[in-house]
């Protein structure tokens, strides 16, 4: 289990690491310090003249860890420290007594309002080979304003190599927003747990690479912290996998039901049933207005197929299915997808409320969420029944009524509060996508790709989705594993060019990368 911290949640760890099992901070410091020079001594060995920043806080005590650490390994080694000694925690300046001790072997410039020296930290920065950035970490409380941006700004403009310490300077560790002013890292050394802001943007697009180096604060700390985040990794989504046995049928695998489709928009539910099918289900039956049940009926021949009536090519949201519940419990239907090229209908709320009654596992993505943003009382007949939303950033600003920048600066808190409230799973797609749950707990994709932001993409899925939870996964694998394979294949499908990539390219490249994770390449 790979723990997603905030910045309070990694500070109750480092306390309980502290008071119950009795790791003195110097200690902690100590080893965040050295995990930190090693990855740059690892990384970069030719990287010889060494600037470290330094705040007055514990990430600056890491930093005179780091430095220290170099200065013994024959690193050129300058601490620009900017702040003032009598403001360091008793760790910090413990370790920077200790650097002060090894004189010439360290050379020093020391800045604060009060001192100045900033021209000379320019010059240093803008002739060294590689700069450590100690200045804030996760402590940052206020946004960077004044000589320490200008700090911030030399070290971007500067031609060496950077390396944060815990987080860039000037990202904010629970949001991933810039405060101010914020360092354009190379790499990124985090201590214990990655924290929320490494995946939300922009801070994710500046960490570079990011490595978590274990300093001696068991994992296991995490739950009894309160921590609700988890990231997604291949051998977690793997263990979740549906299996194929060898003794079994196509009623084995569930039946994934697709309500979709309307004459604009025919492939859209075309492509959730062709997921739904790559990713194992048995069977899978279409829902579709009667005028465009030929034309789907082309596109995928291997689904069932179920019209519906309509009226002007798209389904009529006065008349549907009598008996519905009923029927689809006759069709022994385990899980349902609805929205994927509906289409907006008018008036649909009795339409709606029909729907979200069936007692089956259901997805509710596109047109499905448009039209739901404004009747959000019809979840409450879903809150004991497996339900996922899955709205790209648009769908979403409109289900909580505000907008699209409003929404992206609280992707976490948002998706967490309206995936509490409701009772919910909530999908909220991009690069890092996350996936709240109604006890909770978010869990955040690691894995992205461009060839993904195309039309159609959703819908697979949606399809996939639905086939994992039709096949009896739980509510979180079902989620999580659908989320990790469709952003794999998404890599998958970028060869030879994400420019050129589509969804039924995606849908094809599914199993490969269900093999992959499973280990079994061949028949």
């Amino acid at each position: 289990m790979v723990y997603l911290v905030s910045a309070q949640e990694m500070r109750e760890m480092d306390r309980m690491a502290m008071e119950e099992l009795g790791i003195p901070p110097a200690v902690l410091m100590e080893n965040a310090g050295a995990a930190l020079a090693r990855e740059i001594l690892s990384r970069y060995p030719d990287r010889r003249r060494v600037a470290v920043v330094c705040g007055a806080g514990n990430n600056g005590g890491d930093g005179f860890v780091a430095a220290r650490w170099l200065a013994n390994q024959g690193c050129d080694v300058t601490v620009c420290f900017l702040g003032r000694q009598d403001r360091l925690s008793p760790e910090s300046a413990l370790h920077y007594r200790i650097l002060r001790q090894m004189g010439e072997r360290v050379r020093w410039l020391e800045c604060s309002q009060e001192t100045g020296h900033w021209e000379a930290v320019r010059r240093q920065l803008a002739q060294t080979d590689l700069v450590v950035d100690a200045l804030f970490g996760v402590g940052l409380s206020r946004p960077v304003t004044g000589h320490l941006a200008q700090v911030i700004g030399w070290v971007n403009e500067s031609q060496a190599v950077v390396v944060a310490a815990d987080i860039p300077s000037g990202v904010n560790a629970d949001t991933g927003a810039v405060e101010g002013a914020a360092v354009e890292a190379d790499v990124t050394v985090t201590f214990g747990c990655p924290k929320r802001g490494h995946y939300l943007f922009p801070g994710a697009q500046l960490r570079g690479e990011l490595v978590v180096a274990d300093i001696s604060i068991p994992s296991w700390l995490a739950e009894p912290a309160g921590v609700k985040g988890r990231l997604l990794t291949a051998e977690q989504v793997a263990a979740w996998l549906p299996v194929r046995r060898v003794h079994s049928h196509k009623g084995t695998y569930g039946h994934v039901l697709v309500i979709g489709g309307s004459r604009e928009m025919v492939g859209a539910p075309v492509f959730a049933a062709s997921a739904a099918l790559a990713g194992g289900a048995g069977y899978v039956t279409m829902a579709v207005p009667e005028p465009v049940l030929a034309q789907a009926a082309v596109l995928e021949p291997t689904a069932v197929f179920w019209p519906w009536p309509a009226e002007a090519g798209r389904f009529s949201s006065r008349h549907w299915p009598s008996s519905l519940a009923e029927e689809v419990k006759a069709r022994r239907v385990t899980a349902a997808v609805l929205g994927p090229g509906i289409g907006r209908l008018p008036e649909p709320r009795q339409w709606l409320e029909s729907l979200l009654a069936l007692p089956v596992p259901l997805v509710v993505d596109a047109d499905g969420l448009n039209m739901l943003s404004g009747h959000l009382d019809l979840l409450t007949v879903r809150r004991d029944v497996p339900t996922v939303l899955t709205p790209h950033p648009g769908e979403m600003a409109r289900l909580c009524q505000t907008t699209v920048a409003d929404l992206e600066g609280r992707r976490w808190d948002v998706a967490a509060r309206f995936a509490g409230e409701h009772g919910v799973a909530v999908v909220l797609k991009g690069t890092h996508t996350l996936m709240a749950f109604p006890d909770g707990s978010v869990w955040v994709n690691p894995t992205g790709a461009p060839a993904l932001a195309k039309a159609g993409s959703g819908d697979v899925l949606a399809g996939l989705m639905a086939a994992f939870l039709a096949q009896g996964l739980p509510l979180e694998e079902a989620v999580g594993a659908a989320v990790f394979v469709h952003a794999l294949a998404g890599r998958h499908a970028a060869v030879p060019s994400p420019h050129s990539s589509k969804p039924s390219i995606l849908i094809a490249a599914i199993g490969t990368v269900l093999a992959e994770l499973q280990g079994n390449q061949g028949p």
